[in-house]
């Protein structure tokens, strides 16, 4: 907004100084209720996987349940899982990588050797894992507005077509 010292408000008889302070007040009360910038990556967090809220499509193993923890190192994200499956077994697995689609590494998972991270916006990631080049599986991972929840929505690794497993954690 440009502001002139002949404004109407002015005329009408709202002091120039009356008007300036109320623009400052609006501005800053604007500013002052804009979201925050969120995380430096939409994964980091601590993420208890909400099991009530999930389902699994065709290949994924069910968990009873599941912690994702990540956090972000100077620009790298990387990521823990610690999960138990429904035969009892625990399965712990990590990745490392930064969000520009350049390869990381993966540690845990069988036929799994490579994450390529995308960042769509401050709210969204895609990840994709691969194994010897070719890709295996892919999600997008949505970070709530509020920071409350994850939801993590299977892909197909190279179409990006949505899949049928969606799984939900919650923020701990």
């Amino acid at each position: 907004m440009i502001l002139y010292h002949n404004d109407q408000r002015h005329q009408r008889g709202l002091g120039w100084s009356r008007y300036v302070a109320a623009v400052v007040t609006c501005a800053g009360a604007i500013s002052c209720h804009a979201p925050a910038q969120g995380p430096v990556n939409p994964l980091v967090g601590r993420w208890e996987l909400n099991v009530a809220r999930s389902h699994y499509g065709g290949g994924a193993e069910p968990r009873r349940h599941e912690l994702f923890v990540c956090e972000a190192v100077r620009g790298v994200v990387r990521c823990t899982t610690t999960s138990v499956r429904p035969d009892g077994r625990k399965v712990v697995a990590a990745f490392a990588a930064r969000d520009d689609g350049t390869p990381g590494t993966v540690r845990g998972l069988d036929d799994v050797d490579e994450i390529r991270l995308t960042r769509v916006d401050r709210s969204i990631v895609d990840a994709t894992f691969r194994y010897r080049g070719q890709p295996t599986f892919a999600y997008r991972a949505i970070r709530a507005t509020d920071g409350g929840s994850l939801t993590v929505v299977s892909v197909d690794p190279v179409t990006r077509a949505v899949l049928r497993s969606v799984i939900v954690y919650d923020a701990r």
